[in-house]
Formats: C-alpha cells, structure tokens, sequence
C-alpha cells in the first residue's frame, strides 16, 4: 500500500531491502519505535494434515532466521 502511495508503513528492513536499495520506498525518520509483536498459529490436526504440518515447519524456521537476524543487527542501517 505504501508503494501504491496509500500512506507510510512500518516495516522490517530485511522485508523491504530490494525496494529500499532500488529506490521505491525510502526510509524517514521517526522517534517512534513499535513493540515487538508476538505471533501465534494455530491449525487443526484432525484429519491429519500433512501439509499444514509442512507450512507450520517452515513458518518456524522462518521466524527463527529472522529473529537471528534481528538480534545480530543483520539488514540494520
């Protein structure tokens, strides 16, 4: 939305590193700093869902790279 010029947005910088570096969104800055936010997902195992089980792996391994990241200061400016 903030590239179709709806407003401004709050996003991580590993998210936006391609639009940053080409030029489509710029950094301002802002004294204000959002919280951490915490994330749950929830699913049904009943019948038994392979996939979900697949996506759910993969949604953690994606928050715990990220979060590694995050906490190196890796894609920090």
């Amino acid at each position: 939305m903030t590239i179709d010029g709806v407003g401004i947005s709050t996003l991580p910088n590993v998210m936006i590193k391609k639009e940053l570096e080409e030029g489509t969104l710029k950094k301002i800055r802002a004294v204000w700093t959002p919280s951490d936010l915490p994330f749950t997902a929830s699913y049904s195992d009943e019948p038994f869902n392979p996939i979900a089980d697949m996506v759910i792996e993969m949604a953690v391994l994606a928050a715990k790279e990220y979060d590694a990241r995050r906490l190196s200061g890796e894609g920090e400016n």
